[in-house]
């Protein structure tokens, strides 16, 4: 990722420090990300967070804790 994604913030945590945090952590992160969100921008990424959801549910399966 380029240097200007990495601190774009997101529910008040940058791309960076949440792509540093443990798998678990980051999925609990992101199951609450969408109450934070408003209907209209709910709308607009309930589909990332669904995969996001689904593919950070698989690592933590699978035993893969860290990024």
């Amino acid at each position: 990722m380029n240097r200007e994604s990495l601190t774009v913030a997101i529910n008040g945590m940058s791309v960076a420090e949440a792509l540093s945090l443990p798998v678990p952590a980051l999925l609990s992160f992101v199951q609450r990300l969408s109450d934070a969100l408003c209907r209209e921008e709910r709308e607009g990424v309930e589909q990332v967070i669904e995969e996001l959801e689904s593919r950070l549910h698989y690592l933590k399966k699978i035993g893969l804790t860290s990024l």
